[in-house]
């Protein structure tokens, strides 16, 4: 029906490897559970709070295990299936994760994105229309990549023709078709259709924070090797992982995935250190204007000349002695 059964023995070294994937998983999750609820910013995004801890890191450790072991699709065929039904929002999920943190990031700095504009106050505006397709239509691609996947999954796609029955769905890569004389494989492909979306996504939105950091950030990089590459980074990693063949398909996919998170978790640390330090400017400006007034120097009253000094700038100054003799001397002479 899916990847488990069509997938090889894992070998030590395989096996080896997804263990390691899956304590790091494991960890993962338990970061991003701990930035989704103590950081205010994340809290209030469902996709940072609840669906990239439990969908995309927890799911991660939880397939990685599954592979480790030699479970197949007949032992607790109902639990398996469950499996597939949530294995299947690991990709829109990771997606709809990256946008929202671009989304917020950009909001806060009311700074244009994906031709989404806000106010000063860093709120959307609502009377433009693009704006608010393009806000919502994530959520409906991410809802179309979810169906795929589980459609993929369950084995839906086999009533559809004998192309879509194929015992390498879910367990190959995308250099498996740039081969030539390759066969027309519609099941295969369909397999990575949400992996090829979010690739493709998240070039774009990756390439976005990086310009981002480099430029609108409140914390000023010398260069532009800064923080904020490290998700353009994890997306490289996760296309050349999905590349992979069939032998060492699964292994490098995951690797690819548990990197790509890794670097999410670095752009949700990043954002917390622009954030505060944009709150901190804030606060500082707030201050500054309550205190403004309080803090005024007390006006002094004019200056005032002595009426001698007047006297000596109208030239009716007092003659002294001195002066006397001086001007006699210069007369005889």
């Amino acid at each position: 029906m899916g990847f488990i059964n069509n997938r090889l023995s894992p070998d030590p070294a395989q096996i080896t490897g997804f263990t390691i994937m899956c304590l790091i998983s494991v960890v993962t999750t338990v970061v991003a559970t701990y930035f989704g609820y103590t950081r205010a910013h994340y809290r209030a995004q469902l996709a940072t709070r609840l669906f990239f801890p439990i969908f995309v890191c927890f799911m991660s450790a939880i397939t990685n295990l599954i592979l480790a072991t030699p479970i197949n699709e007949d032992d607790g065929s109902f639990w398996i299936k469950i499996f597939y039904v949530l294995h299947a929002a690991r990709a829109p999920m990771m997606l709809l994760t990256t946008f929202e943190l671009c989304y917020v990031v950009h909001k806060r700095r009311s700074v244009k994105f994906c031709c989404i504009l806000f106010d000063n106050r860093g709120h959307r505006v609502s009377n433009n229309i693009i704006s608010c397709i393009l806000r919502n239509s994530i959520w409906a691609l991410s809802s179309l990549m979810f169906i795929t996947g589980i459609a993929v999954d369950l084995g839906l796609l086999t009533h559809q023709g004998p192309s879509f029955e194929d015992d390498e769905m879910g367990v190959t890569g995308f250099l498996e078709f740039a081969e030539e004389g390759g066969e027309k494989r519609e099941g295969a492909f369909a397999a990575l259709i949400p992996w090829l979306v979010v690739s493709i996504c998240n070039i774009y939105l990756t390439l976005t924070l990086w310009k981002y950091g480099s430029f609108s950030a409140m914390v000023v990089h010398t260069s532009y090797f800064n923080p904020w590459m490290w998700p353009m980074i994890g997306t490289c990693f996760l296309i050349g992982c999905f590349c992979v063949k069939y032998e060492n398909f699964l292994i490098a996919s995951n690797t690819g995935i548990v990197i790509m998170t890794i670097s999410i978790l670095f752009l949700m640390k990043e954002i917390d250190r622009d954030l505060l330090a944009q709150e901190e400017f804030s606060n500082f400006l707030r201050n500054v204007s309550k205190t403004g007034n309080a803090c005024h120097t007390p006006s002094l009253p004019p200056p005032t000349l002595s009426m001698d000094r007047k006297n000596e700038e109208n030239g009716e100054g007092n003659l002294t002695e001195s002066s006397v003799k001086e001007f006699e001397s210069e007369v005889t002479v």
